[in-house]
């Protein structure tokens, strides 16, 4: 079954730069419009609602996520990084952090949770990943505590993921991954990348666990590999973008032919990959910036537009036939522009043979 648009939230201003889904289906956004909102379901088939907007950020918000409910975090956390150098933490419930935390000396492009409770990864365009817990102070607030950095990269460090066997794996602008074990001592060296990967030929943007030694990476050279942590070795490389490949998310099976893969980038494809074949969907945005995948398996994405729209396989939460062809107007509309220009300039601006 094709996925289709099944509806669009309107309430940023500006690009919609992260996603995060929860467990309960709810979806968390991140914005240049320096905020971050919280959407809930309405119904099983009734769109979300905008139910709060998180603010603390000087700057635009680049990455976002959520951690689980559990003993200290009765409603869960959301944690936000921004351009302004700060990782944020609030309470669903309150539009106010919780925490700044400011020990990042450049961009927190995203925040992963890690596989234990209360615990999370940030990458950072400060060349470092960094691993996190959150702990409760006598006084009942709440603190990130810093347990590992993360380093060996010459260039921004733009995701990161931890594996089910503790491993860390980054990627990086310099083009390159890196697999790390976790050591004990001080945040500083508490961690030794034990394998470099190569392949990609440009800056790797993102990262997803696919199986508990293999993941998937995504590059501005426009395709997504599939790596063993074992051996460090490319399995395969998937092509199906024009441009670059800015986001990655799985819904995991026991094997890559039986998990949903997504992936979005700089050509306005939105990209579902399933039981080998392959979904494109245009969009009206030039920019995908992310993309996530909720409990039920719909697609939801942020784009350049400023808008998060979600597609599903499931008629009814799938758009009346009327906003379909809506949304299929403004892709034409978007198309017949790009046919009439060539790098940004009118077709019929340029030069004739006879210049």
């Amino acid at each position: 079954m094709a996925y289709k648009l099944s509806s669009v939230l309107y309430g940023h201003v500006m690009d919609v730069r992260g996603l995060a889904t929860g467990s309960d289906g709810y979806i968390v956004s991140a914005s240049r419009d320096k905020t971050a909102k919280l959407w809930r379901p309405n119904s099983e088939n009734a769109g979300f609602t905008e139910v709060q907007t998180f603010k603390g950020h000087t700057n635009y918000v680049v990455s976002v996520s959520i951690l689980k409910k559990s003993d200290i975090l009765p409603n869960g956390l959301i944690l936000t990084g921004g351009n302004d150098k700060l990782l944020c933490g609030f309470l669903p419930e309150s539009p106010e952090p919780v925490f700044i935390e400011t020990s990042h000396t450049n961009t927190v492009c995203k925040i992963i949770p890690g596989i234990l409770p209360n615990t999370f990864l940030t990458s950072s365009w400060d060349m470092t990943a960094r691993l996190w817990k959150i702990t409760v102070n006598p006084d009942h607030t709440y603190q990130p505590v810093l347990l590992t950095i993360f380093k060996g990269h010459t260039a921004a460090v733009w995701s990161s993921i931890q594996l089910s066997t503790n491993q860390v794996v980054t990627c990086s602008a310099d083009k390159t991954l890196l697999i790390h074990n976790i050591l004990h001592g001080d945040p500083e060296n508490s961690s030794v990348a034990i394998k470099k990967l190569t392949g990609h030929t440009d800056c790797v943007r993102d990262l997803a666990v696919l199986l508990d030694n293999e993941f998937l990476s995504c590059s501005n050279d426009a395709t997504v590999k599939r790596w063993s942590a074992v051996t460090g070795e490319c399995l395969e490389t998937f092509y199906g973008h024009p441009s670059y490949i800015y986001s990655l998310s799985v819904f995991c099976g026991t094997d890559m032919t039986n998990s949903l893969v997504v992936t979005g980038g700089e050509d306005r494809y939105l990209n579902v990959w399933q039981s080998s074949e392959q979904q494109v969907i245009l969009q009206p945005a030039q920019s995908i910036w992310a993309v996530a995948i909720l409990p039920n398996t719909d697609i939801v994405i942020g784009s350049s537009d400023g808008l998060i729209r979600i597609f599903s396989t499931d008629l009814n939460r799938q758009a009346t036939n009327e906003a379909q062809a809506a949304f299929q107007e403004q892709v034409d509309n978007v198309n017949q522009v790009a046919q009439k220009e060539v790098g940004g300039i009118k077709v019929d601006s340029l030069p004739g043979p006879e210049v």
